[in-house]
């Protein structure tokens, strides 16, 4: 158990993960004091060595990014004293993080429901994969892009008639660390009734076909399929980008209140009275003629000035 403060002084993670997904995971729950031990490949977690850019003792920003708070050994797993040794400092951990291709654990028999099970009734073992410990793909290695573009999130990332675009974090291994962060506290908090540990998992690919609100809602109700509305949002107007005369704001009119108001600072109070514009369904109905007036009038306005209205 760890000794540290915070809400989860009292927790012990072995942390055998790399990367992102899994390390980002560890670090949210060593923020609240929970005692990480990271356990690396005897080359080290390679985002060590993603940069530049390094800081003055030369490890890279990416792996300093999401591994404070924790201590670190080096172990090789597949050999029998390494085995040895992960299993005796599973004896005193409270979870266990892994993100290897699926059944590679399995394989150095290690694997949770054939051995970790049965010696550690309270660990509860989390497991991040690319696609699922079972099925077709079940081992093909993970990667955020490509969990973006199967999922379709890259397909509604983009201006219309372009290309689509990844999004510029890595957004598929963030979300998938913060599902499991939650897997995790689900897991400990029935422990705390049962006294029994489990096995939680999650894959890459669902936490990104997860993000996809509100375009796949849309489409179960509507059967159409999303696309690239750049800055645009595909339920709500106005709520975009727009150019002011010293620089590009962003304006959510989210609700007639916020759109009346709006009108009225710009000069125009009579928009929000216009049968095209008087409600939200009516405005998005009506966007192309509603930026058409409201883009000259931004135009007109210092930007700094109006984020500060």
């Amino acid at each position: 158990m760890g000794d540290g403060d915070g809400a989860l002084a009292n927790l012990r993670v072995l942390d055998l993960t790399r990367i992102l997904a899994g390390p980002f995971c560890s670090q949210i729950l060593s923020d609240h004091g929970a005692d990480i031990i990271k356990v690396e490949a005897l080359e080290g977690d390679e985002t060590r060595r993603w940069g530049p850019p390094f800081d003055e003792e030369g490890m890279s920003a990416y792996f300093r990014g999401v591994n404070r708070n924790k201590r670190s050994l080096a172990i090789n797993l597949a050999g029998s004293a390494g085995q040895a040794v992960l299993l005796k400092l599973l004896g005193k951990a409270d979870v266990v993080i892994e993100n290897f291709k699926a059944g590679q654990m399995e394989k150095w028999d290690l694997g949770y429901e054939s051995t970790l099970r049965a010696l550690f009734p309270r660990l509860v073992y989390a497991q991040i994969t690319g696609y699922g410990s079972n099925g077709p793909m079940a081992g093909l290695p993970g990667f955020d892009a490509i969990a973006q573009v199967m999922s379709g999130l890259a397909s509604i990332n983009g201006v219309p008639n372009e290309p689509p675009v990844r999004v510029g974090t890595p957004i598929s291994d963030l979300s998938a660390g913060l599902y499991i962060t939650s897997a995790i506290m689900m897991a400990l908090y029935e422990r705390g009734a049962t006294g029994l540990g489990q096995k939680v998992e999650v894959p890459l690919l669902d936490c990104s076909v997860s993000l996809l609100h509100p375009h796949a809602a849309n489409y179960f109700v509507t059967g159409e399929a999303p696309v690239r509305m750049g800055n645009a949002h595909p339920n709500i107007s106005p709520y975009q980008m727009f150019r002011t005369a010293n620089c590009w704001i962003f304006i959510a009119g989210g609700n007639n209140k916020q759109f009346e108001q709006l009108a009225s600072f710009l000069g125009m109070p009579e928009l929000s009275r216009d049968d095209r514009f008087v409600d939200n369904a009516s405005r998005k109905t009506h966007e192309t003629e509603l930026n058409v007036i409201l883009a000259p009038l931004f135009k007109e306005q210092d930007g700094f000035l109006l984020a500060q209205e």
